[in-house]
Formats: C-alpha cells, sequence, structure tokens
C-alpha cells in the first residue's frame, strides 16, 4: 500500500513542487502515514539518478536537478516485506522503472532482490518489446490474484500508467492532469481539475497520450 507521483515533461522541470505534493500525501492522505520509506528515480539532461531512503519521505531534505521525467513513491509495508532499501520503490531494472501501489499474490522471482511482490511483479512482466509486455500484463492478471495493480513504468521513454482494482477503489485510485507542457500522474487528486484513469494509458516524451483498454476494472 502506497503512495506515488509521477510527471513526464518535455522540457526539464523543477522535481521540489512534485516531491512535496508526494509528502503531503504519505503523511496525510488517504490511510495516512504511509512511513515506511520513500524512492524517487529522475531523468535528467546527464542521466538518471536512483535516490533511496528507509525514511519517511516528509523527514528527507533530499533534492534533485530539472528533470525530465519523476517517479516518486512513499511506501507503507505489508505484514511481509521489512523496511529496507532494497524493499523500497521505484525498482530499477537497465533503463526501466517501476513503482506500484497494490496487494499481488505471486511467487518471488529469482532476480529480485527484496521481497516484495511489486519488485517480483515488475521483474516478471519486464520486456524489451512493448507489444509482449503488453501480452504479459494481460496474461498475468488473467493467471494472478490481486487487490491492485496499480503502477508507473517508464519504459523506452514513455510511463505506462495502469490501474486495476479488485478493492477499495477510493484508495486504488490514479488521476492525471495536463500542467502545460507537463503530464502529472498521482495516487490522489490535488489541486487543480484532473481525470482519474480507469485501466491505462501510455504516455511519451511529446506527452502524446494512448489509452490502453487491456482488461476490465472490476470496480468500475
Amino acid at each position: 500500500m502506497c503512495r506515488f507521483v509521477a510527471v513526464i515533461s518535455k522540457t526539464p522541470f523543477e522535481t521540489a513542487e512534485y516531491i512535496n505534493m508526494l509528502k503531503h500525501q504519505a503523511r496525510y492522505g488517504k490511510r495516512a502515514p504511509h512511513k515506511d520509506g520513500w524512492g524517487a528515480y529522475i531523468r535528467t539532461e546527464n542521466g538518471d539518478i536512483l535516490h533511496k531512503e528507509t525514511v519517511p519521505v516528509w523527514l528527507s531534505s533530499a533534492t534533485f536537478p530539472r528533470s525530465y521525467i519523476l517517479m516518486a513513491h512513499a511506501r507503507k509495508k505489508g505484514r511481509g516485506a521489512k523496511v529496507a532499501i532494497c524493499n523500497t520503490h521505484p525498482f530499477v531494472c537497465g533503463d526501466a522503472g517501476f513503482m506500484h501501489n497494490g496487494v499481488i499474490k505471486i511467487v518471488k522471482h529469482p532476480l529480485a532482490k527484496g521481497d516484495t511482490d511489486s519488485e517480483s511483479a515488475f521483474l516478471t512482466l519486464l520486456s524489451s518489446d512493448l507489444d509482449e509486455f503488453k501480452k504479459r500484463l494481460k496474461t498475468f492478471a488473467e493467471t494472478h490474484e490481486y487487490r491492485a495493480l496499480n503502477f508507473v513504468m517508464l519504459y523506452d521513454a514513455k510511463l505506462i500508467v495502469v490501474r486495476s482494482a479488485n478493492a477499495n477503489a477510493d484508495y486504488y485510485s490514479i488521476y492525471f492532469k495536463k500542467e502545460g507542457d507537463k503530464i502529472v500522474i498521482s495516487t490522489e487528486l490535488e489541486h487543480g481539475e484532473a481525470m482519474e484513469n480507469h485501466t491505462g494509458m501510455v504516455i511519451d516524451e511529446n506527452l502524446n497520450l494512448w489509452k490502453w483498454n487491456i482488461f476490465s476494472d472490476t470496480l468500475h
């Protein structure tokens, strides 16, 4: 169970506003506090940055350079995986990044470094081809029990956003909105108008958006 914020932009943007958005959700949002570590995966002009801490995000003083893509995640651990860097999102493999909100019944992937269902789901779904990934995702949803399969994945300079919830629709929500030359994705509705993402979408670096209807959301 987690909170997350993601941003993709045509031009470099200051990350502080969106890290503060995550801090507010983690400390005061739905089912707060989400205090069991946090992380950020950032794409800048000079390369990618992966930052993780085991303290609550609102206690962190970390700052980051202007970025094109931000994925930021605050964790609320379940009964299993302990608070540890290896269990902190986002998870990264090559130049792909992944952060998740939900609970999935899954066997630990042999390449997983931590003990979360999220990391094993990421490694199971990961593919070098977007069409193959889409097929894997549909099969995964059909063959695994889950409370929510809500995630943001950075793949080939695109953000893939998926929402499929089988319980607690109000908590397992994803919203997105356009802010100038940026698109912002968030687990909670912030200031200004936003649209809820019911199933899935892909956003590229030019802010082109494609909707995915891979599987039905049982709560809508």
